[in-house]
């Protein structure tokens, strides 16, 4: 599970600052049965400006290679987390706070990406892309 979150829209359609990152809240996940994934939760691309609001990871069973790594959270919490195989911690976290973090290896966060630069350009839009984006200068 890879969880990205900041300012994806640029050009005339995006709102400059805080106010163009999205909120999440109440991100729930249970009764999960892996085998085998390179990594078990991926949350690390959260912007810190506005961290997720709660997240729920429980009765999480099977094998990975990877564990968890979380920055930028409130409200976390997990419980029944059941997986073998992976190197290092299963839990690693920066910015998160709440139940359930027990033992978690505190890890540095991630950097704010700085995409000031992409309002300075229009967006691309051409038939068969979603976006194309132009290079930073």
């Amino acid at each position: 599970m890879v969880v990205p979150a900041g300012d994806y829209l640029t050009g005339a359609l995006a709102l400059p600052g805080e106010a163009g990152i999205p909120a999440f809240r109440n991100f729930r996940f249970s009764n999960i049965r892996v085998t085998d994934v390179p990594v078990l939760v991926d949350a690390m691309k959260l912007d810190s400006r506005k961290p997720l609001d709660g997240l729920t990871l429980e009765n999480i069973t099977g094998t990975c290679a990877k564990g968890m790594s979380l920055a930028n959270i409130r409200r976390a919490h997990r419980s029944g987390l059941k997986v073998t195989g992976f190197a290092g911690p299963l839990l690693s976290t920066a910015n998160v706070t709440s139940m359930g973090l027990i033992g978690a290896a505190k890890i540095e966060g991630p950097v704010a990406p700085d995409l000031s630069w992409h309002l300075l350009f229009p967006i691309n839009c051409i038939e068969g892309d979603l976006y194309s984006f132009p290079s930073p200068p």
